[in-house]
């Protein structure tokens, strides 16, 4: 599959390590391996992270792989209910 991504940017975020396998690296591989493929499969060569300002453990991921906060936000609509915690991020 071939898409044409030229001049756009991919949203990086919305990963989530089960708390028994935490402080394993996972996400910072699983992450990257992400970043990888969507480079690989559509061309995307920019990514900004997803993350909640404050998240120290997914700031520290983004920050390792080199992804910064960039000057837009995108922000997402989820009925809190058909959420464990009512949050999209921990």
């Amino acid at each position: 599959m071939s898409v044409d991504c030229i001049g756009k940017q991919a949203w990086w975020g919305m990963l989530a390590i089960d708390p028994s396998h935490r402080g394993q690296g996972l996400a910072l591989d699983l992450g990257a391996q992400a970043i990888l493929e969507m480079n690989s499969d559509f061309g995307v060569k920019d990514f900004m992270p997803g993350v909640q300002p404050g998240n120290s453990a997914s700031e520290a991921v983004c920050g390792r792989m080199g992804l910064v906060p960039g000057e837009f936000a995108i922000i997402g609509c989820a009925d809190p209910q058909a959420l464990a915690n009512g949050r999209m991020t921990k």
